[in-house]
């Protein structure tokens, strides 16, 4: 990462740090166009940029996804000030691009809940729940969490799975079950063509992921990690037996049960999230490297509307 952007990091880690009035600051000396959407408590930083070059309505809108929240006491570097300022630092870029990307960027509030509450309480569940409610149905949402540190794209899919065991449930989750699993072929070409397959679909976790999937909107939460543990995650997760597995979906994603097994199997990357030691010192260029490659990557990647239904 360039000075200006590590300098933007530190400011953002500090603990004294307003951080909502850094982004409408930042945005705003940038000159660059933004609205704030209100959520109940939450406030919510969409970023257009169809200004420059318009968005071509027989694409679907990628949405970048960022939440600039932090777990009270900690400096939150890698959950999740490292993705925001990569979105962030990704603007001029794409204002320069010759054609038209069809991108917007959301920097999102109240992503970190505590136990007790629940995901209803997430900002992305009552943005998602706005949108619904607007009837807005040609956006697709990468949830950027948890990118500054390692070498090496993952995604996950966890939420394809919590949604199919909704689905034995409900059926009036099976068109979305259907969305998705469309959304994950059109997610596996773009990754194929995005360092020829040197990507992981092992994420276990969620992030603002959940509370957009929960309202039928096809979404997918990217992290990085380095090489060798993504190598270390992908054998844990082959070596579990079917019967494993089944217990831990029949039991909930949102179980006690799931939070254990993620516990146990949590990357040493992330084991630093929630706490003081996610530090600044901790991430890695490689990282922010990787991040702007795919998001210029992503860029150029349109997605039909209709392609994957909502």
């Amino acid at each position: 990462m360039n000075d200006r952007m590590l300098n933007d990091l530190k400011e953002f880690c500090r603990p004294d740090c307003d951080r909502y009035d850094f982004l409408i600051n930042w945005l705003t000396k940038e000159e660059i166009t933004h609205s704030v959407i209100p959520t109940g408590e939450a406030r919510h930083i969409l970023i257009r940029l169809d200004k420059v070059r318009p968005y071509l309505k027989r694409y679907y809108v990628k949405t970048l996804v960022a939440h600039y929240d932090r777990v009270s006491g900690t400096p939150g570097a890698n959950d999740n000030s490292a993705a925001v300022m990569q979105l962030l630092h990704s603007i001029s870029m794409l204002k320069n691009l010759k054609f038209a990307h069809n991108i917007q960027i959301i920097l999102t509030d109240k992503e970190e809940i505590s136990p007790e509450m629940s995901v209803t309480n997430q900002g992305a569940f009552q943005l998602a729940r706005l949108f619904r409610e607007k009837s807005i149905s040609n956006c697709i949402f990468f949830v950027f969490d948890m990118c500054g540190i390692g070498d090496t794209l993952i995604y996950g899919q966890t939420g394809l799975q919590l949604l199919k065991s909704k689905e034995e449930k409900d059926r009036r989750y099976s068109p979305i079950v259907k969305h998705m699993e469309l959304f994950s072929n059109v997610l596996s070409n773009l990754f194929l063509e995005f360092r020829s397959g040197e990507f992981f679909n092992i994420n276990l976790l969620f992030s603002d992921d959940l509370g957009l999937l929960l309202n039928r909107y096809p979404s997918v939460q990217l992290s990085v990690l380095p090489y060798d543990e993504a190598i270390i995650a992908k054998s844990r997760l082959i070596a579990r037996k079917e019967e494993q597995w089944q217990y831990i979906y029949d039991k909930g994603m949102l179980s006690p049960e799931y939070q254990d097994f993620i516990e146990r199997n949590i990357p040493p990357s992330w084991k630093n999230n929630h706490s003081g030691e996610d530090k600044v010192e901790t991430l890695t260029d490689s990282a922010f490297h990787l991040i702007e490659e795919f998001i210029m990557e992503l860029a150029g990647f349109q997605i039909p509307f209709g392609d994957v239904e909502t």
